[in-house]
């Protein structure tokens, strides 16, 4: 069940995995003297929480959404339409998503490892 659909699995894990940089985060920053966030684009927690969770969470269950959906429209058209160009831009969408996960596991780690550190 898992493996048949990996892109809705990656796409969950992402927005756990952002609700935890944003609760990681947070904590660095209210509880660790000296944290501060290196995106230039959210320096205060009132910014943090709107672009991670007013803006992310609901586009992280878009993204749950829609690619649970596109897996099922794939196996339900892949034996009536056996194209490779579907095949191809599925995997680039796959692996664009993987690399974000993975970057999403280094981030929330490098915050719990300065948690342990510093807090």
């Amino acid at each position: 069940m898992i493996l048949k659909y990996p892109l809705t699995i990656l796409f969950a894990s992402l927005l756990i995995f952002n609700i935890l940089d944003y609760l990681t985060t947070i904590y660095c920053l209210e509880n660790i003297p000296n944290a501060y966030e290196t995106n230039p684009w959210i320096k205060t927690p009132d910014e943090i929480f709107r672009f991670k969770i007013l803006y992310g969470i609901p586009v992280g269950i878009t993204g749950v959404l829609l690619a649970f959906l596109s897996e099922r429209l794939r196996m339900r058209f892949r034996a009536k339409i056996n194209s490779r160009f579907i095949d191809f831009w599925y995997y680039l969408w796959l692996a664009f998503v993987l690399v974000v996960f993975i970057d999403y596991i280094f981030t929330v780690a490098g915050n719990v490892s300065v948690i342990i550190r510093y807090g």
